[in-house]
Formats: C-alpha cells, structure tokens, sequence
C-alpha cells in the first residue's frame, strides 16, 4: 500500500516539490468511537484532475502509458477495505496550490493468540 503511494507522488512531483509521510492514531471518519491508525501520504505535485481522480481505483486505469499497470491503486483499495479500513483522496491542479494527499485508516484490530502448552 504505502509503496503505491510513494512511488506515485514520486512519479507527481517535479525537483523541488514535497512529499509528507504521517502517520497516527485517529479516530475513524465514518464514526468517532473507531479508533485505529491514520496514514497520510501528501505530494506539492501537479495533482489530479477531477476526470482521472474519478476513476484511479479502477483496475487497469494508469495515466503513466507503458510504466504502469494501472493495478497499485486498486490493490491498495482491496487491501485497505480487507482491513476494515477506508481510503480518501483530496487533489487540486489549481496553479500554486496543486497537490494530492491520500489518507488511509486502519482500525486497532484484537489480535487472538493460541497459547499452547509445552
């Protein structure tokens, strides 16, 4: 997941622009008694159009021609949505602001542990 979006705020962004990684504990967006982890990816690259961004977890869909598959974003949806978890996305190509920022939650999961005797 975090490769994926690392490598496509990398392909974004130009010499001299930025990529923020945060991560933390939050509370889940869809209701506030989910507690989990919140991961942040965030590029000052030339951002998204609202065309492409409504159809980057498709599978197959790329905007990198013979680089890409077209599969990272939908896998890292799967896998995010396995987990329990949701995905956003915020872009802007406005001049001077441009920019995408995905954000991934993750909620606590209880860990059963089999203790077996010796």
């Amino acid at each position: 997941m975090f490769s994926t979006l690392l490598v496509n705020a990398l392909d974004a962004c130009s010499p001299g622009r930025r990529i923020v990684l945060h991560a933390s504990t939050s509370t889940d967006w869809r209701g506030p008694t989910g507690r989990g982890v919140r991961i942040t990816v965030a590029d000052t690259g030339g951002g998204i159009s609202p065309e492409t961004k409504a159809r980057i977890f498709e599978p197959f869909f790329t905007t990198k021609e013979e680089r890409g598959s077209g599969l990272g974003l939908w896998v890292t949806q799967g896998i995010v949505h396995r987990l329990g978890g949701s995905i956003r996305v915020r872009s802007t190509t406005r001049p001077g602001k441009s920019g995408t920022c995905f954000s991934i939650f993750v909620p606590h999961q209880k860990q059963k542990i089999d203790v077996k005797p010796q």
